[in-house]
């Protein structure tokens, strides 16, 4: 959460402290319209590079980006729906004593 606040930040205060002079540069229909280019080039990145996770759970998802970070290939090749007919337990006591105990944080 914090990263995305700093990158949001950092990229307003990169345009607002651009704006001017690259409205000089191409004038003010000019700037918005490359802003308006590299909103769409992002829609366009976004729709066909990030997977679908609407109706997903959150095992699923943790599994399908898991799958990527250890090496099992890349989002081209995995495919959430491959995920479809995991099974997972729901026993509570487990799943509430895996979060409580995370394996990836150093103890000091």
């Amino acid at each position: 959460m914090s990263f995305g606040l700093f990158v949001n930040r950092l990229v307003s205060g990169l345009v607002a402290t651009s704006f001017l002079s690259i409205s000089e540069l191409l004038s003010m229909s000019g700037a918005f319209g490359a802003f308006g280019v590299i909103a769409v080039s992002s829609f366009v990145f976004v729709w066909i590079y990030v997977p679908e996770t609407k109706g997903k759970s959150l095992e699923e998802m943790h599994d399908f980006f898991a799958s990527l970070v250890d090496g099992g290939g890349s989002a081209e090749h995995v495919e959430l729906e491959d995920f479809d007919d995991v099974e997972f337990e729901d026993d509570f006591d487990k799943l509430s004593s895996e979060c409580r105990t995370p394996t990836h944080v150093a103890m000091m």
